[in-house]
């Protein structure tokens, strides 16, 4: 599952943030794939012209993780409020 459905969604509702939620994971993946490196979730917000929340790019984050498609590393970076961010990368 990739939508969190905290709300209790259902029906067309349901479906439609499920594949919004399917499309933002499929464009955080090819740009972690096409970076080539890893990146901090700010630099993956950035990359997509912060047309959603940041914390949907982590929930992005989050599923490929579950899905073996990316994996958090151990490197750290400063976010935009001076707190340490970890960087993700592509599996594959």
């Amino acid at each position: 599952m990739s939508y969190f459905n905290t709300t209790h969604e259902r029906g067309g509702t349901l479906a439609e943030y499920e594949s919004q939620a399917s499309t933002q994971e499929g464009i955080v993946l090819l740009i972690l794939q096409a970076a080539g490196r890893p990146m901090t979730p700010t630099q993956i917000h950035r990359k997509i012209g912060q047309m959603w929340p940041i914390t949907s790019v982590r929930r992005a984050l989050s599923v490929l993780v579950r899905r073996e498609q990316a994996r958090k590393t151990s490197s750290l970076q400063p976010g935009p409020y001076g707190r340490r961010e970890h960087k993700w990368e592509s599996i594959s």
